[in-house]
């Protein structure tokens, strides 16, 4: 009996852990805006990767127009999603990652070459 309900606890515990984890990894959705108030960017879900994609601009100038999409497959590992970027202004895709430093600032960290560079986005709506 005792050998039962211990493999009943840790079952249970398996299952708690894979909910917790799920909920981690889905903490990234949501709409959030740049720095500078002039783009915003719904970051969703879609076959168990997420994306990120312009939802409003302030400006119709440049390359990025709503519906670009410049995040992209991006999966969640040890607290973190790794995926890639579009650079419009480049036309090119460069590893990058996501990390939420708080429940409100998405921090978007892009590595060309030996530099890297962060960019933090607000939450405005979502998780």
């Amino acid at each position: 009996m005792k050998k039962f309900k211990m493999t009943t606890l840790i079952v249970g515990m398996l299952f708690l852990a894979k909910g917790l984890s799920a909920q981690t990894a889905d903490a990234v959705l949501g709409v959030f805006e740049n720095a500078e108030g002039s783009r915003k960017m719904e970051i969703y879900k879609e076959n168990n990767q997420y994306f990120g994609k312009i939802v409003w601009q302030s400006t119709t100038k440049g390359k990025v127009k709503a519906g670009t999409v410049l995040l992209k497959g991006f999966t969640y590992e040890n607290g973190k999603w790794n995926g890639k970027l579009y650079v419009p202004a480049r036309d090119n895709d460069y590893p990058a990652a996501l990390t939420l430093p708080d429940s409100n600032t998405l921090r978007i960290t892009v590595k060309a070459g030996f530099t890297s560079r962060d960019k933090d986005w607000k939450r405005i709506t979502g998780k």
